[in-house]
């Protein structure tokens, strides 16, 4: 047991180390401060730094948390060994204590309240605590004393009852950690409380000796600020009050967690390796914000100008009245006849220039446009995650934007995952640690026999603890659906093309099954239907080592055979039978060629006629001597188109009678028997 001045000089060695933490990171923290005013618009009156006109960083924020972070987390939790039953059977129970712990959504709070720390501030973290009831019961024993009299004796005793694992996220400003370059390296990390009197009584830190308040470190409802640190190397928890460094309350590991640390690796969105220096996302395009907002306000003071005003001449005082009349109201005018005299009312007026100030209003509005396209591209935020499209894109466009557009979303979800994940890893060993058997039954409903505290006893290290893909993230039900449909019709091929092969050859089963579950996990079909298909193929291996097929299934495989044997006959008839249909085609389009080249060259012994008639009668206009020569040229072109004639005529007899062998071919062919099997 401390001493009260051990007691002081242990606490204010703490003080001073979270103070020195604090210092280390005062660079960060101060931007911090200034991103999370700019988010909350400045509703914090104790908060630093400006408010902004137009406030984008807000706006982002808004905009990434739900798209990292918008669905409860699914645990998935298996045995690492495939073949231990006792083991599948625990990782059962355990996911179902751990779906247990989240089902009533504050998960989900705090979870979406450390990533807008993360994506605001730079760093986020939910820590895991573990609360339950005490419940007291009296306990009456019976013994005899030294007269044989008997004795009841009464004793009382304290059960803890309706265990639970809370989840808590924890301000960034609440946070310190000792210095390392890796989180696995930190020696201590602390958790600041500001706590009431009943708050301090009701966790046991009271104190009689407690100092006057001076309110330097205290809030302004006269509340106590205490440090919760914890310790590693000595495994131990230490409760500091701030405002005097007094080591209030000392714990011995009340968790039992493997890595001590109540917490899992804090997010950081923008992180260094080999530094645990958080970055605010804020300070990397707080240059162009602050453009944006001095765009903005030269906005606004150039249209707090831009009004309709102008001068009048002195004796048309009456216009005044004019321009400040309603509708359907009619102003008398005095010196109605000296107005018109001077040329009416446009001469009467004379307006204030306003043509610069909109042409100036114009460029701003597009200046500050381009410095919004320029903080998107900055941040990784796409227009279409934005939400804002144009008509005239296609859907396809659209499409590429959301997939390229969220690729550096994408590491965020990843951050945000692997904290639910090492949260669920936290919670099993608190389960398995602290949470009794007969509360474990009564929240998952299954049977917890001696087994599982025994197994339980060894550790975790033997199952796969994670949760389901994309589960955090709510993708888009358009997309989703059309991936289901790729895999529903994938699949139909895929056992269309396959089941022949395993009709024929049933030990080729268990490998197709498992080439089937190579192509199932490129989808995200949940553990459910990943443990049935390795239930499938398991079942096709077994089969596999059966010794050998019964007399029924011999005479089923030999049924199966002739059918197939059958019918591989009628498809090779079949096929015969197309081959000298196309054979015939084939013949057909030949002889159809050589009718066209004889009709060709016939056409050109009519031209060659027509110009020998032509020449003809040339020749007779020329010379009549030369009539006989002329003639017998014209016999001569006669007697070749009568063999051409004749060529033509026999041609048209060599393809009827090589349609006729055709038929009588084809009609030999179907006519013959078709042998199967060994008859």
């Amino acid at each position: 047991m401390e001493s009260d001045n051990e007691a002081r000089e242990s606490g204010r060695k703490w003080a001073s180390m979270i103070k020195q933490a604090q210092e280390r990171e005062k660079n960060w923290r101060d931007d911090a401060e200034m991103a999370e005013t700019a988010y909350t618009a400045g509703s914090d009156p104790d908060a630093n730094g400006e408010v902004p006109d137009f406030n984008i960083h807000h706006s982002n924020v808004e905009t990434i948390v739900p798209a990292i972070y918008n669905s409860t987390p699914v645990p998935d939790i298996r045995a690492k060994v495939e073949t231990d039953q006792v083991g599948r059977i625990v990782a059962g129970i355990l996911e179902k204590a751990v779906a247990a712990q989240i089902d009533d959504n504050a998960l989900d709070i705090e979870v979406e309240a450390a990533t807008v720390d993360v994506i605001s501030a730079g760093r986020g973290m939910v820590r895991v605590t573990f609360e339950a009831d005490e419940e007291t019961q009296e306990f009456q024993e019976i013994t005899l004393n030294e007269f044989g009299d008997q004795v009841i004796t009464t004793t009382t005793e304290t059960m803890l009852i309706n265990e639970r694992v809370v989840y808590k996220a924890v301000s960034w400003r609440d946070y310190a950690e000792g210095p390392a370059s890796r989180f696995a390296d930190i020696p201590w990390v602390a958790f600041k409380h500001t706590l009431s009197d009943d708050a301090l009584e009701e966790m046991g830190l009271e104190d009689e000796d407690s100092p006057e308040k001076d309110g330097e470190y205290d809030s302004e409802d006269d509340a106590t600020i205490v440090w919760e640190v914890w310790c590693k190397d000595d495994r131990d928890v230490i409760f500091i009050r701030e405002n005097d460094g007094k080591e209030l309350k000392r714990v011995a590991d009340p968790l039992g967690l493997s890595g001590f640390f109540p917490i899992p690796k804090p997010m950081q969105v923008i992180e260094v390796a080999g530094k645990r220096m958080p970055i605010c996302p804020y300070r990397v395009y707080r240059a162009q914000a602050e453009e944006l907002d001095r765009v903005t306000k030269r906005i606004q003071a150039i249209i707090s100008g831009l009004k309709v005003k102008g001068i009048i001449i002195g004796d048309a005082s009456d216009l005044d009245a004019l321009a400040n009349a309603d509708d359907n109201e009619l102003v008398p005018i005095g010196n109605l006849e000296s107005l018109i005299a001077t040329g009416g009312i446009d001469k009467a007026i004379m307006w204030w220039p306003f043509e610069k100030a909109i042409t100036v209003l114009r460029e701003l509005y597009m200046a500050r446009d381009q410095i919004k396209q320029l903080i998107y591209e900055i941040t990784g935020i796409s227009d279409i995650v934005r939400g804002a499209s144009k008509t005239s894109e296609t859907a396809t466009a659209q499409q590429i934007k959301t997939q390229w557009g969220a690729l550096r979303v994408k590491k965020a979800q990843r951050l945000v995952e692997r904290h639910v994940r090492d949260l669920f890893v936290l919670t099993v060993e608190v389960i398995a640690n602290n949470f009794s058997a007969a509360r474990i039954q009564e929240i998952t409903g299954a049977e917890v026999g001696p087994e599982f505290e025994q197994i339980m006893a060894g550790g975790i290290k033997q199952y796969r603890i994670d949760i389901e893909s994309d589960s955090t993230v709510r993708s888009d039900l358009s997309r989703m659906k059309g991936e289901m449909e790729g895999f529903l019709n994938g699949t139909a091929q895929f056992f269309g093309t396959m089941g022949p092969i395993v009709q024929a050859k049933p030990e080729l089963g268990g490998p197709i099954m498992r080439l089937y579950q190579t192509f199932a996990n490129q989808f995200n079909l949940g553990k459910q239907a990943q443990e049935a298909l390795e239930e499938m193929a398991g079942a096709l291996d077994k089969s596999k080592q059966q010794e050998g097929p019964t007399p029924e299934q011999q005479a089923a495989q030999q049924e199966a055979q002739q059918a197939q044997q059958a019918m591989q006959a009628e498809m090779q008839a079949k096929q015969a039978e197309m081959q000298a249909k196309m054979q015939a085609e084939m013949q057909k389009a030949k002889m159809d060629m050589q009718r066209f080249q004889l009709d060709v060259e016939k056409s050109k012994a009519e031209m060659q006629l027509k110009g020998a008639e032509l020449q003809l009668k040339q020749q007779q206009l020329a010379d009549a001597k030369e009539f006989k020569t002329v003639d017998a040229q014209m016999k001569n072109a006669d007697l070749e188109l009568k063999y051409a004639d004749l060529r033509l005529k026999e041609a048209d007899l060599v393809i009827k009678a090589q349609q006729a062998q055709d038929e009588i071919d084809i009609e030999r062919e179907q006519n013959r028997p078709v042998k199967i099997g060994n008859e």
